[in-house]
């Protein structure tokens, strides 16, 4: 989820437009617009691990999603754990729509198979579906696979009945040195946080988020840019200005909302208690989780 750290970008003027579609000739209700006809809290990232890494139970997926009911979006990264069959069941009990992704790209086909299989004929629930996560910019795979990925992905998703977007999220830095990707997306899903750029405090990640925002689109042809990862951690070593406590995460979570409104993608629920903590990370990958969720 690293975004944006050792870069430096030139401020834009460049607005957002509120249509997507691009290149494919489709026009889709964009994600600002979804979330902000009655939940204006935008979505947030939800994972469906214990902190041990196996799958958290239904009771648990049923009781934790209940927290999140006045968030527009869930995302889901994978199929596995059940999640997408709890999804649309969560997304139907609590008005959801669903930011549905497959994990493993490199299977494209199969993990889209069991995705399609798990969602039935609830297409309805879902908005985007995601090939990947930052898979150029951890080195996983180059753009021309990941492009060529994704419009398999999409004609898969064709036959089986779902005619939404589809993206290929990745980090601001790797979408603008791979423009590539722009074209590959329906719009642009972008992960970013200002809490790794090391020169930006708290109070001014919606800002440093807003200027990402308006420079990607720039660089993709003023395609619809929607962030799908951003936050702040509360707990590990501070990286320049950029200090992890409970305080500056409510400050980052204020700016963001204030700024960007509903075209973001809170990152993330709860503790990621399962994943490993090193000096890259500043200590800090576990410890995301929203300590005040009724922002």
């Amino acid at each position: 989820m690293v975004c944006c750290g050792g870069y430096k970008y030139i401020g834009l003027t460049l607005g957002l437009i509120t249509s997507i579609g691009g290149r494919h000739g489709r026009r889709f209700t964009a994600p600002d617009e979804v979330a902000g006809t009655v939940k204006s809290k935008g979505g947030i990232v939800y994972s469906p691990y214990n902190s041990d890494g196996t799958c958290k139970d239904e009771a648990t997926f049923l009781s934790d999603t209940y927290k999140l009911r006045d968030f527009a979006f869930l995302r889901l990264y994978g199929v596995d754990c059940n999640q997408v069959t709890l999804g649309i069941t969560v997304a139907k009990k609590y008005d959801f729509k669903l930011f549905l992704g497959i994990h493993d790209i490199a299977n494209c086909e199969g993990e889209i198979n069991k995705l399609t299989t798990m969602v039935g004929s609830d297409w309805g629930l879902v908005h985007t579906v995601a090939v990947g996560n930052e898979v150029v910019n951890s080195g996983q795979m180059d753009p021309a696979n990941v492009v060529a990925k994704v419009n398999i992905a999409r004609s898969l998703l064709k036959l089986a009945g779902y005619g939404g977007p589809v993206v290929a999220p990745d980090t601001f830095v790797a979408i603008m040195n791979n423009p590539d990707l722009c074209q590959a997306s329906d719009y642009i899903a972008a992960n970013c946080h200002a809490f790794f750029d090391g020169k930006v405090p708290a109070s001014g990640a919606g800002d440093f988020l807003k200027t990402q925002s308006e420079n990607v689109s720039k660089v993709c042809g003023g395609k619809e840019v929607l962030i799908t990862e951003t936050g702040w951690p509360y707990r590990g070593d501070p990286n320049g200005v950029a200090v992890p406590s409970a305080d500056n995460q409510a400050a980052a979570i204020s700016s963001i909302k204030s700024a960007m409104g509903p075209k973001v993608i809170y990152f993330t629920a709860f503790d990621d208690l399962w994943k490993k903590d090193n000096s890259a990370t500043f200590n800090a990958e576990k410890y995301w989780g929203i300590q005040s969720l009724g922002f």
